[in-house]
C-alpha cells in the first residue's frame, strides 16, 4: 500500500536491498477521496503526497498495481516511469467463498427475512467514494414499486451516521439494515439476490470478486478497476457513476430478469475461477520477484 511504500523505501536507505517492488492498491489521492473531498482540487496535504509518492515509486524496481486505470493513474497523473508498471490484479481464496453458498448457515433467518423477500446488498467502506449514498436514492425509487425490498449494508466507517440519517430521511429506513463490519461476510452475503458495488471510484473492487465466488448477479459503476472485471451483461451489469436512476433500473432489471440473473452469476463465478484466483495473484507476481532477483 502507500503508507508501506513509503515505510519500505525510508528502510531501503539504510539497508539497501537487492530488489524494491512496491504494490499499490488504491489511488494516492486517497486521502481526499475518503473525506469526500472527490470534486473539488486536491488539498495541499494531497499534492505534497503525490510529489513524495513520485519520488518513493520511481526508486522502486518495479510498481505492481491491481488495475489497468490504477496502472494509468500511476504513469499518467503520478509520473511514475511506464517501465516500472505492471498490472496484477487481486485474487481471493475462491473455495472459501463457495462455501459460504453451501454453508447451512441461514443469514435469512437470523435477520428475519422470509425466502421471497428481495434481498439487496453491499459491502465496503462507507466512505464517499463507494457511492451508498447513490444506492441509498436508487433503493427509495424501488421501494415504492416494492415494498418487500431490503438493503443490506455490510461494512462501517465514517459515513455511517450520516447514511442511517440519509436512509431515514428518504423514508426507507424499514427497508435498510445496517450490519456494520462482519468477520465472515460470505455467510452474509449468500444471502443476496443481488450485489451491488455504487462506486463513484473504485481502485479495484475485490467485494465484486467475492459476490461472483457467491454466485451472485452483480452490478457495479463503470469506474476504475471495475471495468478489469465485468463485461457489460456478460458477467454483470455496468451503469455510470452516481447514476440513480440508472442503477434503480438495472436493479430492477435483475430482479425482474431470473434468466438474465443466472447467466452472469454463472459467467462470473467462471471469470474468477479463471483470472482472479490467489494462484494466478501469486504466479504473477513470484514471476516478477524471479525476473528482477534474476536480473540483480
Amino acid at each position: 500500500g502507500n503508507k508501506a511504500a513509503l515505510i519500505g523505501w525510508l528502510a531501503s536507505r539504510f539497508c539497501p536491498p537487492k530488489c524494491m517492488v512496491i504494490t499499490i492498491h488504491n489511488f494516492l489521492s486517497g486521502l481526499d477521496r475518503n473525506m469526500g473531498n472527490l470534486d473539488q482540487k486536491p488539498s495541499a496535504l494531497a499534492l505534497v503526497y503525490k510529489k513524495a509518492s513520485k519520488s518513493v515509486l520511481n526508486a522502486a524496481d518495479r510498481v505492481i498495481a491491481v488495475s489497468t486505470e490504477l496502472g494509468r493513474y500511476l504513469k499518467n497523473e503520478i509520473g511514475v516511469r511506464s517501465d516500472k508498471v505492471s498490472i496484477i490484479p487481486n485474487g481471493i481464496d475462491v473455495k472459501q467463498w463457495e462455501a459460504y453458498r453451501k454453508s447451512s448457515f441461514n443469514a435469512r433467518r437470523i435477520l428475519g427475512f422470509a425466502d421471497n423477500v428481495k434481498l439487496i446488498g453491499t459491502m465496503g467502506r462507507l466512505v464517499p467514494f463507494k457511492g451508498h449514498q447513490v444506492l441509498l436514492k436508487s433503493i427509495s425509487r424501488l421501494i415504492k414499486k416494492h415494498s418487500d425490498m431490503h438493503l443490506l449494508v455490510i461494512g462501517d466507517g465514517p459515513l455511517r451516521d450520516e447514511l442511517i440519517v440519509q436512509a431515514r430521511a428518504l423514508g426507507i429506513s424499514q427497508n435498510v439494515k445496517f450490519l456494520g463490519f462482519i468477520d465472515e461476510p460470505g455467510q452474509y452475503l449468500a444471502a443476496l439476490d443481488v450485489f451491488v458495488l455504487a462506486s463513484i471510484a473504485e481502485p479495484f473492487g475485490i467485494a465484486i470478486l467475492e459476490a461472483m465466488s457467491l454466485g451472485l448477479p452483480v452490478i457495479s459503476t463503470r469506474s476504475g478497476g471495475v471495468i478489469d472485471i465485468i463485461e457489460d451483461r456478460k458477467t454483470g451489469l455496468l451503469v455510470n457513476p452516481s447514476d440513480e436512476a440508472s442503477l434503480a433500473d438495472a436493479i430492477e432489471e435483475l430482479l425482474n430478469n431470473k434468466s438474465l440473473g443466472k447467466t452472469l452469476s454463472q459467467n462470473g463465478q467462471k471469470l474468477v475461477s479463471e483470472k482472479f484466483t490467489i494462484k494466478a495473484m501469486v504466479d504473477k507476481t513470484c514471476a516478477i520477484y524471479n525476473e528482477l532477483t534474476y536480473d540483480a
